[in-house]
C-alpha cells in the first residue's frame, strides 16, 4: 500500500529490511532510486538485496554494463548468510571462472548445499556434474536423482535432462513412457531440444512396431 511504502521509505536509511521494501515500492516508478535503496540494503547486510545487486552486476535489472567480480563479492556475502539461490549462482561463477579464478571443489560444495535445500538450479547443475564427471566421480544414477528433483520443481532444463536419460537408458534402464512425460513438460516449458528427442522416441516406436509385424 502507499502508506506502507511511505513508512518503508522513511526508515530506509536506518534499516536493511526497510530499504529492501522501499526498493520494491520504487522498482517501476523510479528504478534508479530503487537501485540506491537496494544497494543500501545490501551494504547493511540484507541477503536478498545482496543477491539482487549481484544479478545487477551480471547485467540484469536494467544494468548498462556487466561487472562479474562485483557479482562474486555480493554473492559471497549473500551465500555466507545461507541464501541458497546465491550459493547456486556463486557456484556457477566459480565453476566457469567468471569474475575470478575457477574453483571447482568449492563450487561443488555450494551446489550440494543449495541442492539439499531445494534449489532447482543447483540440483540440475549438480546433476550435470555427476553426468559428466567434472569434479566428482561420474555417477549417472546420482545425476538422474538430481535431475528428477529439479524436474519435480518445474525446471524445464532438468525435465529435459531427466527425460533424455530415460529415453536413451543412460542409467541402465530405458523408460520411454517416463521420458515422454518429462520431455513433453520440458517442451511446454520452452526447451526446444525436447522436441528432437520426442521425435526420436516416435521413430524408435515406429521401428519396433514394424519389426513386430
Amino acid at each position: 500500500s502507499k502508506k506502507s511504502c511511505a513508512e518503508f521509505l522513511a526508515a530506509a536509511e536506518m534499516f536493511a529490511p526497510a530499504a529492501w521494501h522501499a526498493a520494491q515500492c520504487l522498482m517501476e516508478s523510479s528504478p534508479d532510486k530503487a537501485s540506491e535503496h537496494m544497494e543500501r540494503a545490501a551494504i547493511k547486510g540484507h541477503a536478498g538485496a545482496q543477491e539482487w545487486m549481484a544479478r545487477r552486476c551480471l547485467g540484469e535489472f536494467g544494468a548498462i554494463e556487466k561487472k562479474t567480480p562485483c557479482a562474486r563479492t555480493y554473492l559471497e556475502q549473500s551465500a555466507n548468510q545461507g541464501r541458497s539461490s546465491a550459493k547456486a549462482l556463486l557456484a556457477y561463477l566459480l565453476i566457469n571462472g567468471q569474475g575470478g579464478p575457477i574453483n571447482v571443489p568449492r563450487a561443488i560444495n555450494l551446489y550440494k548445499a543449495a541442492a539439499e535445500k531445494g534449489d532447482a538450479n543447483a540440483q540440475n547443475n549438480l546433476g550435470e556434474l555427476y553426468e559428466t564427471g567434472r569434479g566428482v566421480s561420474k555417477d549417472i544414477g546420482a545425476a538422474l536423482k538430481w535431475y528428477e528433483r529439479a524436474a519435480e520443481a518445474g525446471l524445464g532444463s532438468a525435465q529435459f535432462n531427466a527425460g533424455r536419460l530415460w529415453a536413451v537408458g543412460a542409467g541402465g534402464d530405458k523408460d520411454p513412457a517416463k521420458a515422454r512425460v518429462l520431455l513433453t513438460r520440458a517442451e511446454n516449458n520452452g526447451v526446444l531440444q525436447a522436441r528432437q528427442v520426442l521425435d526420436w522416441l516416435d521413430q524408435e516406436l515406429t521401428q519396433v512396431s514394424e519389426k513386430s509385424m
